[in-house]
C-alpha cells in the first residue's frame, strides 16, 4: 500500500453546528462556494398525521468543509459565517 501524500490531498475541517441545523449550514457554505461533505442516513420520522423518510446526518452537530483554513464564527450567530 502506498502512503498518501499530504501535499496532494486537500485539508478538511469539521464545523460544529447547532443540533438539527446541519443541512442549513451545509446550504450556506455551498452558497459561498465552499466544498462540503455531510453524509446522511435515511430514517423514518413520525408525526401525528403522517410518516416520512428523512435524510438524517450521520454525525450530529457537524458538517465537514474542505479547501479553506478554519474560520471563526460568533457563538451567538444562528447562521453560518
Amino acid at each position: 500500500m502506498m502512503p498518501l501524500s499530504t501535499a496532494a490531498s486537500p485539508a478538511w475541517y469539521a464545523v460544529w453546528t447547532r443540533s438539527r441545523h446541519e443541512q442549513v449550514v451545509r446550504q450556506q457554505l455551498l452558497q459561498k462556494n465552499i466544498e462540503t461533505f455531510l453524509p446522511t442516513i435515511a430514517r423514518w420520522s413520525r408525526w401525528k398525521d403522517r410518516r416520512k423518510k428523512i435524510g438524517w446526518p450521520l454525525f450530529r452537530a457537524t458538517a465537514s468543509r474542505g479547501s479553506m483554513p478554519p474560520i471563526r464564527c460568533p457563538s451567538s450567530s444562528a447562521t453560518a459565517c
